[in-house]
């Protein structure tokens, strides 16, 4: 109910900004609007409809201070679909947004909408990263950590130059795959009731299961955005990209929002390797899911390793 009603509040704000962008240009091709973005950004009124439209799609994203609905949703949906919400709905939302980012790009206007995300940028990664460190439930720890990731991402639409978008999308791909294992895992592991999501439910776990809690880890670590894995070089490109649209401070800010995730990372995985067990139960792994696993972090670590292989295919489809 707290998803549908505040979902429900952003899709309107999304739907009257687009009327009131249709109002004073008298269109809603995106193509009309890039060629006569200049013209119309004179209007007031258009304006106010853009900065509406991007208010929605902050919701959508999770982004401060639109957030409010991520950590009981996450925490009271179904894990596979908690996972589905975190990955492919952040996705559309930042497609959205890179959409409208780059007709701005187009028009040489980006500056315009630069404090606004600098703004949340900042606040997400801040609240994102130091709220996640007191909780104890991994769903909600993981949604507080969705809240961080789309703030490092939000930097790049901050700057707004094509190696930032390239990278915002580079990250995107990354944190699919990172998200998808770590809540693949969650799914394995916890019971029919949607227990066994706890901190002290992991403890121990090497010893039960040394496959899953490898993988956790690796994800945990990709997540941390420690090199040489997929998250590392998502960040990475964002904050050159803040750097190269002169944007440092917010790169800087980006670094020191990282570190501080680190603690509620590698937490777990010294419940996983160096704590007892708390609680005794056996583990049921399907062949499908443990599937799944495997691929997302195999795939984690192929972008890692070689991340030109995705980079290259990314800035290739920017310059189509």
């Amino acid at each position: 109910m707290k998803y549908f009603l505040l979902g429900s509040f952003a899709t309107g704000f999304i739907v009257y900004g687009i009327a009131l962008v249709y109002g004073a240009s008298g269109s809603t091709k995106i193509q009309n609007i890039i060629e006569n973005f200049t013209t119309y950004s004179s209007n007031i009124i258009f304006i106010l409809g853009f900065v509406i439209l991007l208010i929605g799609f902050s919701f959508k994203i999770a982004a401060v201070p639109f957030h409010m609905w991520v950590p009981d949703v996450y925490q009271g949906s179904a894990t596979t679909v908690t996972g589905l919400m975190s990955t492919t709905g952040k996705a559309a939302a930042f497609s959205v947004l890179i959409i409208l980012i780059t007709a701005i790009l187009g028009a040489n206007s980006l500056n315009l909408f630069m404090p606004y995300f600098a703004a949340i940028a900042v606040l997400s990664m801040l609240f994102g990263s130091i709220v996640a460190i007191s909780q104890n439930n991994l769903k909600r720890m993981l949604a507080y950590s969705s809240i961080a990731h789309a703030g490092y991402m939000t930097i790049g639409l901050a700057a707004g130059n094509n190696y930032s978008i390239a990278g915002i999308i580079f990250y995107l791909a990354a944190y699919t795959f990172m998200n998808l294992g770590a809540f693949g895992i969650i799914s394995i592991i916890e019971d029919e009731n949607d227990g066994r999501t706890s901190l002290e439910s992991y403890a121990g776990l090497n010893s039960k299961n040394p496959v899953l809690a490898a993988f956790m880890a690796l994800f945990m670590f990709a997540l941390a955005g420690i090199p040489p894995l997929a998250g590392f070089f998502g960040k990475y490109y964002v904050f050159v990209g803040a750097i190269e649209a002169h944007l440092t401070w917010l790169a800087i800010v980006g670094v020191l929002a990282s570190v501080i995730s680190v603690y509620f990372y590698i937490r777990l995985v010294v419940y996983m390797y160096f704590k007892d067990p708390v609680e005794q139960f056996e583990i049921n792994v399907s062949p499908y899911s443990l599937t799944a696993v495997v691929i997302s972090g195999l795939l984690v670590l192929l972008f890692g390793i070689a991340p030109d292989l995705l980079l290259n295919v990314i800035t290739s489809a920017l310059k189509m």
